[in-house]
């Protein structure tokens, strides 16, 4: 696969992925659907990989390091408790 089909591709499943919430009523959000995920947790999951996969793209795009989210201890803590939560 070259770039443009990739970029086709990832363009193509986040389109269906937004129409797909879209056709989700507001009020199951918050209902536990996924080993005690709901789907407000499972968006907020995606939500926050994109935004590191962006920062890591841009980083390595300046040919800087970059360092994941799940290696920072503020971040795992939170992580953590939001888990404890859930069970």
């Amino acid at each position: 696969m070259d770039y443009p089909e990739l970029m086709q591709l990832i363009d193509q499943e986040w389109v269906a992925f937004i129409h797909t919430l879209g056709s989700v009523p507001i009020t199951a959000f918050d209902q536990p659907a996924f080993d005690g995920w709901s789907l407000k947790d499972l968006v907020g999951h995606i939500t926050t990989w994109e935004e590191d996969s962006l920062r890591a793209v841009l980083s390595w795009a300046q040919g800087q390091d970059h360092t994941p989210l799940n290696t920072d201890p503020a971040w795992t803590l939170r992580s953590e408790e939001h888990t404890s939560e859930l069970q």
